[in-house]
Order: structure tokens, then sequence, then C-alpha cells
């Protein structure tokens, strides 16, 4: 706050036709940082011959580094209520970014029909430094990724262009609890309650558009019977999904055995396939050895005109 009074940091430029110019100019080199290989933004800002093969990026002949600093401070604030301006960071929740999330969304819809779409995870990679979560509502620790911390995305990709047509970012388990289809009653023979992962994908697969007869897929976090069979039954989309860890419904151990009952120690290059119908919704579930002792499993949810469905291929 000091440094923006002593510099008279102002981004509403009147004396221009365009008054919003250094806003614009921010955002700018913000999208540009992305593609510089230096880290920090004090390094974006020096100029001449660097210690690597590249020159410093010498941001400073667009724009003065404290403006861009403060530009990075109040930027995230631009959708957010007011209410929220005044709050402590430390208590400022995802409300103040959401209607970003939402703005990005409803936009990707109006430009791009979705008929077949990838859900998957990604992570904006966070390393507080000075606090627990540095100024974030929560973050994730994931040790499989690439970058283990930081915020967590649910991605939905259009297949045929790969852009990201719809995103979900991953708040405290209190708050993802209380997103849509989380906990309502499913169509499965049981009744039970939807998981956090199927809602995951019905949100997604409803923020992306996805009409009548399209298709969503993903992988093992996402996978399941009850996925396949609730996004058929409420929205009409067909699905393919890995299946490891989402078990119930799903008949791994009974595919196993009739592999290793068929090809015995050299499963390597063969499958096995069930078809049945749970719900209403047809499946076909599939045991495909890749080599001789990797096994992957998988799972499509479609609905076809056909009455009788055989149990076992």
């Amino acid at each position: 706050m000091t440094q923006l009074k002593k510099d008279k940091i102002v981004f509403h430029d009147e004396s221009n036709p365009d008054v919003d110019w250094k806003a614009r100019q921010c955002y700018m080199l913000l999208i540009a940082s992305a593609t510089e290989i230096v880290s920090g933004v004090d390094n974006l800002w020096k100029s001449g011959p660097s210690e690597g093969h590249h020159t410093y990026p010498d941001f400073g002949q667009y724009m003065p580094v404290n403006y861009f600093k403060a530009f990075c401070s109040a930027a995230p604030f631009c959708w957010s209520p007011e209410k929220y301006w005044y709050e402590d960071t430390r208590d400022v929740p995802w409300d103040i970014f959401l209607p970003c999330l939402a703005s990005f969304i409803d936009r990707r819809q109006k430009l791009i029909k979705t008929m077949m779409m990838l859900v998957d995870e990604s992570m904006s990679g966070w390393r507080p430094k000075t606090t627990k979560l540095g100024g974030l509502p929560n973050y994730t620790f994931q040790p499989r990724k690439p970058v283990p911390l930081g915020t967590m995305f649910r991605n939905g990709v259009e297949c045929i262009s790969g852009i990201v047509v719809v995103q979900d970012v991953v708040q405290n388990p209190e708050q993802q609890s209380l997103k849509s289809h989380f906990g309502e009653s499913s169509t499965l023979p049981n009744g039970a309650d939807i998981g956090a992962h199927t809602a995951e994908v019905l949100w997604l697969v409803e923020g992306a558009g996805i009409p009548k007869s399209g298709w969503v897929g993903g992988d093992s976090w996402f996978g399941s019977t009850a996925t396949a069979v609730e996004v058929m039954n409420k929205f009409g989309v067909h699905s393919y999904w890995i299946i490891k860890q989402n078990q119930h419904w799903f008949p791994m151990k009974q595919l196993y055995a009739v592999l290793k009952a068929r090809f015995k120690d050299r499963p390597a290059g063969h499958w096995v396939v069930f078809h049945g119908t749970v719900s209403g919704v047809e499946l076909i579930a599939m045991a495909y050895a890749c080599s001789q002792r990797g096994i992957s499993y998988t799972l499509c949810g479609f609905k076809t005109s056909r009455k009788n469905v055989p149990v076992i291929l």
C-alpha cells in the first residue's frame, strides 16, 4: 500500500481514449509471462543477457514492475462481490474466484458445441512461503502429480478441438459436498447416494452442455458403474471409463477369473467382455491384458433399442 501511494498507481486513465489500457496491458504481460523461462516477477523486468541462452524478457519497456504487482494483487477481485474486497486474505473463500470461472464456462458454451468430452484433472502449482496456505482457501496435495501441491481443477476438454470447455476448482471436502448432484439418490438398484466422483462428472457434463446422445469419458478417478449409469439416466449421454478403485457394481474379479481360465498363464493381448444392464443402462465391461501381468479394466455405458442383451461374450 505504501508503494502504491508513493508511485501514485492508478489504472483508470482518463487522459487516454482507452481508459482501461493499463489493465489490458497487465493482462497481456500476465499471459506472456507463461511463455518465459525465468522464475519470479522481478526477473521478468530484467533486461540484457541472462545466465542461460536467452536474454531477460525486459517487460519494463511495457509497464513498470510496481504497476504489475499492484495489478496482480487486485485482479483476482475483479469478478468478486464487493463484500469480499475488505476481508482478511486468510478468510477469503473461493467465492471471489468462482464468478470468473462461471464467466469462463458461459463464454465457452456460447463459442463451442460440445458433443464429445474427455474429463481429467490438472494442478496449478503453489508453494506458500510465508503462511500455510499462502492466501488460498485450501490447496490439494497429490504426490502422483508432476506438480503435487496447489489448486486442483477438474477439467472437461472438447475432444475434436482439444479446448477446455468447463472447469471446476476442487475446494475443501465440506464445500465439495454442497455442489450439485452430490448426495442425491442414485438410480442404482440399491438407491445409494451419488458419490463425489460421479457428482463431479454430472456437474461437468451439465456445465459443458453436452446434449443427449453425446459422449463423455475419463480416467479411473471418475470411472465407475454408478457414473456410467447416472450420466446416461440423467442426461442421455454415453460414456467410457477406466475402472480401478471404484469397483462397486463392476465385475472385476469375475472378468479376471474368466480371462485366466481362457488364456491360462499367457493372457497378453487377449480380452474378455461382459454385457449387462443396470437400471436401464446397457453396460460393456472389459478386461484387457496389455502384458502378461498388467490388466486394464474399462466400462462403456450406453442405450440402444435392443431388448435382449447377453450376459457374457
